[in-house]
């Protein structure tokens, strides 16, 4: 029996822009999507909901940023604010992953790289983690 194909969509979410990425179950393979620029956050739960019905998302990957030290940053407070607002309005699995260096491991693969990398990135380490739990 063939299992239903998911399709995710990975979130980097920035105090500036907001990454997207996308992936399916079948390639197991993300993509940078998008790049949310100058929305609020209401705004942003509105796009980000039409991109979920648009591309027929299953599952939500985001970002949270941690310390070094595995503890909070200045930005997580911010961050789970959103995350709260994203699982209150769109009503799919929502999973928050540690997205410690994703930024920085974007700028290393391409010095232009925009937060959609940065998201791809994230996506990407949740992917290959679900492959090893299987």
């Amino acid at each position: 029996m063939n299992m239903p194909i998911k399709k995710y969509l990975g979130i980097d979410p920035g105090t500036v822009r907001i990454g997207l990425s996308v992936a399916d179950s079948e390639t197991r393979l993300a993509v940078p999507y998008d790049l949310l620029e100058g929305l609020t956050d209401a705004e942003a739960v509105e796009a980000i909901l039409g991109i979920c019905r648009d591309e027929e998302v299953s599952d939500i990957v985001i970002g949270l940023p941690i310390s070094r030290s595995s503890g909070p940053t200045a930005q997580t407070a911010r961050s789970q604010k959103f995350i709260d607002k994203i699982r209150e309005k769109i009503k799919i699995p929502v999973t928050t992953v540690d997205e410690r260096f994703s930024s920085k491991m974007a700028a290393k693969l391409n010095p232009k790289a925009d937060d959609s990398v940065a998201a791809a990135i994230i996506l990407q380490g949740h992917l290959d983690q679900l492959k090893m739990q299987n």
